[in-house]
């Protein structure tokens, strides 16, 4: 990464706010979504399977949207539905070699390998709410309607692309590993689009990434500083992971020093003389 701008903090704090990757009230990446909803708040109507980008004074609505990525990682993330809340969540890896530790001392929130999961089905329902995620960091723009039908354009902004489920894989199989050789994602810009799947009464969209891999783009200024912004809050984002990690870490130490000491402290009074 030698060429990458070097910033102060400052600048690299201004340059994310003017990016959309975090706002000026909190340290919140805007997220593209894609709407399942058939009305809004106000019960007008919505078109499922359209997108949406988060964290902006008004959601706008497009069948497409052009989106240049940065970088991509791999996080479990375990969400309790009945809170309605995050309880836990993994490091940011960058491919599946790294250990992915998470806030409460484990790995992988708990959550055993997919190949012991396939051997053992029963337990699935057991880790339905940790989900492992393909985080892809970039810049988007496009331009839709709000549910008013007023036209908009957003961006250029920063945003992160959440995958899982049936979207986990296509960004992979379209994207990454169809680069040409000496190239890497943020050479190229994408046109994501969905396509309607149904499977028995269940109907759900899958998100298509389209890319003309014969015009590669150069780096510019721009994109290489909102290279280094993703880079720095990734960093962050670990950081605070490993130090939740180590305490967890440190307290099931000092508890089991406690459980041992009670066990042995106990041992001659359980004798039967």
């Amino acid at each position: 990464m030698s060429e990458l701008a070097v910033i102060s903090a400052e600048e690299e704090r201004e340059l994310a706010k003017s990016l959309g990757l975090v706002s000026e009230t909190s340290d919140r990446i805007p997220v593209l979504k894609l709407n399942y909803s058939e009305e809004d708040d106000f019960e007008r109507p919505l078109k499922k399977g359209t997108f949406l980008l988060t964290d902006q004074e008004e959601a706008v609505y497009t069948d497409k949207v052009k989106f240049r990525p940065i970088a991509q990682y791999y996080q479990w993330l375990d969400f309790d539905l009945e809170e309605s809340k995050l309880v836990n969540k993994t490091l940011m890896i960058p491919n599946f070699n790294k250990e992915a530790r998470d806030q409460k001392g484990t790995l992988r929130c708990g959550k055993p390998s997919s190949k012991y999961l396939a051997e053992h089905p029963e337990e699935k329902p057991l880790y339905k709410s940790i989900t492992c995620f393909r985080m892809v960091y970039g810049i988007i723009e496009y331009t839709g309607k709000t549910a008013e039908g007023k036209e908009v354009t957003v961006g250029p902004i920063g945003c992160c692309v959440r995958l899982k489920g049936a979207n986990f894989m296509p960004f992979g199989k379209q994207v990454v590993d169809k680069l040409p050789a000496n190239k890497n994602i943020y050479n190229y810009e994408c046109e994501i689009t969905s396509t309607k799947k149904k499977e028995g009464s269940v109907i759900y969209f899958v998100m298509d990434f389209d890319v003309d891999f014969m015009s590669p783009i150069g780096l510019d200024q721009t994109t290489v500083e909102a290279m280094k912004v993703v880079l720095e809050y990734v960093k962050g984002e670990n950081e605070g992971v490993n130090r939740a990690y180590e305490e967890a870490m440190r307290q099931n130490a000092e508890s089991d020093s406690i459980g041992g000491d009670i066990a042995s402290a106990l041992a001659g009074d359980l004798v039967v003389g």
